[in-house]
């Protein structure tokens, strides 16, 4: 049943792609595919010589992988580098934020993720988790003043400050 339902959802729906990185080029792509494929052969190949000489094969191209993808981020970098600088003399502050968010990366959205109330339940409506944010900070910004206030004594001279 279970390769029944693999089978007909693979036929149906298919695999789903993951896109590579927009600064990998078409040479590093080959690179990858042929390495997956002698990975593929050293796991399904019985006789330790031949494994031995695919594992060299394999260092090989893992090296020289892992050589053009550092290459290709190099120039993907430059380039941005270089259309951030056109984007500064043009004035073009749209382009450079982009272009700075592309290299720091993007931060997380942490407004989707679930928050615990007070009794340490999880609160998965957008309306619960407003109305929690809003106690929490009520309840943190509008504190009773302290019992005991500090005693600051005023400064005995005054000092020239310039600014």
């Amino acid at each position: 049943i279970k390769e029944t339902y693999k089978s007909t959802s693979n036929n149906v729906l298919g695999t789903r792609k993951q896109p590579h990185k927009e600064w990998i080029s078409s040479q590093t792509m080959d690179f990858i595919a042929k390495r997956k494929r002698i990975k593929s052969l050293i796991n399904h190949t019985k006789s330790e010589r031949q494994k031995d000489k695919l594992m060299l094969e394999y260092s090989k191209l893992n090296k020289m992988t892992k050589k053009s993808a550092r290459a290709d981020k190099r120039i993907f970098m430059e380039n941005l580098a270089e259309t951030a600088e056109n984007a500064t003399k043009a004035h073009d502050l749209q382009t450079i934020h982009k272009i700075t968010q592309q290299i720091c990366g993007s931060r997380n959205n942490y407004h989707s993720i679930p928050i615990r109330d007070s009794q340490g339940r999880l609160l998965t409506t957008e309306q619960k988790q407003d109305m929690q944010w809003t106690k929490h900070f009520s309840d943190l910004l509008n504190r009773p003043d302290p019992l005991n206030p500090s005693d600051i004594q005023p400064a005995s001279q005054d000092i020239d400050i310039i600014t």
